[in-house]
């Protein structure tokens, strides 16, 4: 979510990286989704979801990447790419315990990140700072009242650049069968 081009990043990691070497990433899908109950439609958060998005994506950095990085780590050359995708509550919600904990810790994370991100990505929308404030704390009152149950899929995604023999083979080259 980070970069604007992030095939480019993958190719740059790739051609830094010695022989052996792992390049691994890891982000969450956005917009987040929501178990049922479903968020009313004027929900503070459900509306801040999507301003960020719409910034997000006005500021050249869309939230949706986290699908392709296999392909352009296997684009770029990386061998044994593996993809996993893991579901991550936000909020203390789940019914298992061990989810409830990865739960409150993404809680936790949220509520820093809301406040962290969003002037950025609303005053690429020109928002004024006072509006932004107003709604960072709407939404924080919403998670606290813990009304919402949103979840994600949090991708992981690594994979390993070929020793040196390896790419040879792979491109024909002094290790090649005849």
């Amino acid at each position: 979510m980070c970069f604007r081009d992030n095939p480019h990043v993958i190719r740059s990691a790739y051609k830094a990286l010695a022989p052996g070497g792992y390049l691994e990433f890891q982000d969450p899908t956005f917009p987040l989704l929501f178990a049922d109950p479903q968020p009313p439609p004027d929900s503070p958060y459900v509306r801040w979801q999507q301003l960020v998005y719409q910034g997000a994506a006005a500021a050249g950095r869309p939230w949706t990447h986290p699908s392709s990085y296999k392909g352009w780590m296997e684009q770029a050359g990386f061998a044994d790419v593996r993809e996993e995708k893991f579901f991550f509550p936000t909020g203390a919600w789940a019914a298992e315990p061990r989810l409830r904990r990865i739960g409150a810790w993404q809680l936790a994370n949220w509520l820093e990140i809301i406040e962290a991100i969003t002037p950025r990505m609303l005053s690429s929308l020109r928002w004024e700072i006072e509006e932004i404030k107003v709604l960072v704390a709407q939404v924080r009152d919403e998670f606290r009242k813990g009304n919402l149950k949103p979840y994600c899929d949090f991708w992981c995604v690594y994979g390993r650049k070929p020793e040196a023999k390896e790419e040879e083979t792979a491109e024909g080259g002094a290790g090649a069968a005849p």
